[in-house]
């Protein structure tokens, strides 16, 4: 009877020190924050001292796949530290890849067949990624410098694209003639149809260059548009499919026409369409890393809501990338925030960014680091078992009480943002 009670009471203050110890745990995340956040010198591009870098480098460990993200499309200087981080993962982590959230057609078909010289590969870049960056002063240098200047050495930075929206320049000019070659030369039975020149083809045309200017405009679309789209896009995805195979870079290219589609005539769910692009964007994440770059390790340019593995509403591609496509152990996610300063996209009114909430990983930052780098892995390495919820922001400067640990890998604070300014063009008799 004695040993069963003292049973009990071993089990009883075991069960104790266990909640005490998980207690700890999770009052433990602002100390944490403040007695392992890594302050980092700059985020200027132009400085070439990788040394405060180094704690994200060993972060990321063998990670064949980081990807970048942003709070918005308008946020100057997270532009100015990814391209500084780029430069760092490029020069000395050996990551020889940039993908980013644009153009899957022009961004790899395109850029494939273009000659990599400055002169040409500036105004492609230009053309062909999403202008919110291309037109901000904060990627010039990256763009416009640094990968032009990269084709003059031997480990040249490639660029590639994820984005099912495929309706940039090269896409406009090419894609539609491009399919019509693919057909022809692959000798598939829907270019044999009777009405493949007046009727099909016509349709793959609209689909591509004018449907994304009416959507937009929220002009009325006949629902046959779309579904007859749908339709002979189907019919188009299986014979190419059975003749190029399913890894075939224009199996891709059809499979991203028919969500490109989808997206289109579902352009006025915003839910629905968020959840349809991410997983195609998971999926051309993965052609890339294992079919086109299989040897190479690729940096991914997004915003944080779709690099973050969640499931909240809708998949976002981290998630969708997580969960069956890449080895979570493979990848490396890193989100950026900020305290306060001033927001807003080009084209966009500037506004005023109100003061991150007093319990928030920001303030715990705020004051003690002007930038600094957090890594979650190693608070999940330490506490296992531990899901510590707390406030931090990631889209739009919103913040939220989540398990965010569990969500990204690292988190890299910038304490006052500033919005892009627009690339100034100067005329061709003045030099910068």
């Amino acid at each position: 009877m004695k040993t069963f009670r003292l049973t009990l009471r071993c089990l009883g203050i075991a069960v104790l020190l266990t909640y005490c110890e998980r207690l700890v745990a999770q009052e433990t995340m602002e100390d944490y924050v403040k007695q392992n956040a890594v302050p980092v010198a700059t985020i200027d591009p132009g400085v070439t001292d990788f040394t405060d870098l180094n704690s994200l480098g060993h972060a990321i460990a063998d990670a064949k796949i980081v990807m970048l993200g942003e709070q918005d499309h308008g946020d100057a200087l997270t532009f100015s530290a990814k391209s500084r981080i780029i430069k760092y993962l490029h020069e000395k982590l050996g990551f020889n890849v940039l993908a980013f959230e644009s153009d899957f057609f022009s961004l790899n078909e395109g850029w494939d067949k273009l000659e990599k010289r400055k002169e040409t590969i500036i105004p492609f870049l230009k053309n062909n990624i999403t202008h919110l960056w291309t037109d901000c002063q904060n990627c010039s240098e990256l763009l416009f410098n640094y990968i032009p200047a990269s084709f003059e050495t031997t480990h040249p930075l490639q660029v590639a694209g994820f984005d099912n929206q495929m309706f940039l320049t090269y896409s406009l000019l090419h894609l539609s003639a491009a399919i019509d070659s693919l057909i022809t030369k692959s000798n598939l039975e829907i270019g044999k149809s009777p009405g493949y020149k007046i009727a099909i083809l016509p349709l793959f045309d609209t689909l591509i260059k004018k449907l994304w200017l009416k959507a937009y405009r929220n002009e009325d679309i006949p629902d046959s548009q779309f579904s007859n789209c749908d339709q002979y896009l189907r019919v188009l995805k299986q014979q190419t499919t059975e003749k190029l195979g399913p890894g075939h870079f224009w199996s891709m290219v059809i499979e991203n026409l028919l969500v490109q589609n989808r997206m289109l005539s579902e352009f006025k769910s915003p839910n629905t369409l968020n959840g349809t692009r991410d997983a195609q964007m998971a999926l051309n994440i993965q052609w890339l890393a294992k079919i086109k770059y299989p040897n190479q390790k690729i940096i991914v340019w997004a915003a944080n809501t779709h690099v973050y593995r969640n499931e909240d509403g809708f998949k976002s591609m981290g998630y969708v990338l997580g969960n069956g496509l890449i080895e979570k152990e493979k990848t490396y996610i890193l989100a950026f925030t900020s305290y306060s300063g001033m927001g807003g996209r080009l084209g966009n009114p500037t506004y005023i960014i109100k003061p991150a909430a007093s319990n928030s990983i920001e303030s715990w930052l705020k004051g003690k680091y002007k930038y600094a780098f957090v890594d979650y892995k190693k608070y999940n390495t330490r506490w296992p078992d531990e899901h510590a919820k707390f406030y931090q922001r990631s889209h739009v400067y919103t913040s939220f009480k989540r398990e965010w640990t569990r969500i990204y890998d690292g988190l890299l604070f910038i304490s006052e943002m500033q919005r892009c300014q627009p690339v100034v063009t100067l005329p061709p008799t003045e030099k910068r």
